[in-house]
């Protein structure tokens, strides 16, 4: 009898023990898609976005504002406290009256300097590439067996700077920064590049491997027909992956929103340097595997904070 037991526990011990979760076993794909938008126009400076800089500002100068009305005294001086911008310079209400752009400073030492160049300035590409860096980093150092694959979103149709699922973290790099901003972006193409990436893999991989698309962006939302077909793009990818949303536009972004309602998994950034960009690429995989999506019926992993 003892003999039968222990044969009966051989037989389905690998049952028993079998952890199926690609956070245990063969480890999941995901691609990521990078939004790394130009931030400032020459030709149409108020079309562009503030710098993110935290120790970087913005203030008034003194003379005549909005309509005529004297604000507030004399002119040449700077009045009022720090000015600091989410989106662009012309849909936020603080920055009409003035050209901000023309008055950006920091502090050194105490004082207050004007700034002259963008060297130091935080934009909006920079902070989405650093999202994304940070998501491959803890992707692939969650499972020795995740993969990832980027799509860089580009102007209409183009989808160049990309690169099938991959384990090089040095390669990886490469191509997440050698995405080039572009102000007019096509996020349909970079939809339908990550489905193809998904849809492509081995029937094997499919069946075996979980999937997920995340898209870090800093672009608010385009017009209505393209962002229509950008959302039905984003649809599309939720017939065969889970899909997460990384905006830093917040409420500029409506097609964000819309994705959210329709299940995706969305979190708004506020990275102001590395260690905000690894914390917020860590909320959005544990938001991804916990969040149930539309026509999925998987039990998902659990990325542990």
């Amino acid at each position: 009898m003892r003999c039968l037991s222990l044969i009966a526990l051989a037989l389905i011990g690998p049952f028993l023990m079998r952890d199926v979760s690609p956070e245990r076993c063969r480890g999941a794909d995901y691609v990521v898609i990078v939004d790394a938008p130009e931030t400032m126009l020459p030709d149409e400076p108020w079309m562009g976005f503030a710098c993110r800089n935290v120790n970087h500002f913005y203030m008034r100068p003194r003379g005549k504002f909005g309509g005529g009305a004297p604000f507030p005294r004399a002119e040449g001086e700077l009045c009022g406290g720090e000015l600091r911008f989410i989106g662009r310079f012309a849909s936020d209400e603080t920055a009409w009256g003035f050209r901000p752009w023309e008055h950006h400073y920091a502090r050194v030492d105490g004082r207050v300097v004007k700034l002259t160049s963008f060297e130091d300035c935080y934009t909006r590409a920079e902070a989405v590439n650093m999202i994304a860096l940070a998501l491959v980093r803890q992707i692939l150092g969650q499972n020795p067996g995740n993969r990832v694959a980027v799509v860089g979103v580009g102007a209409e149709g183009d989808a160049r700077y990309s690169m099938g699922f991959s384990r090089d973290e040095e390669k990886l790099t490469s191509i997440i920064c050698a995405i080039e901003p572009t102000y007019s972006v096509d996020r349909a193409t970079a939809f339908e590049k990550a489905a193809r990436y998904i849809e492509r893999r081995s029937g094997s991989q499919r069946r075996t491997r979980k999937a997920a698309v995340i898209a870090v962006t800093g672009s608010p939302s385009d017009e209505a027909e393209r962002d229509e077909v950008a959302y039905a793009s984003a649809l599309s990818v939720m017939e065969s992956a889970k899909l997460a949303i990384i905006s830093i536009m917040n409420e500029e972004d409506t097609l964000a929103s819309r994705l959210a309602e329709a299940g995706a998994s969305t979190l708004y950034s506020s990275a102001m340097d590395e260690g905000d960009a690894e914390r917020d690429a860590l909320a959005a995989l544990n938001l991804i595997w916990k969040r149930p999506q539309a026509r999925r019926a998987h039990r998902w992993p659990t990325f542990r904070l």
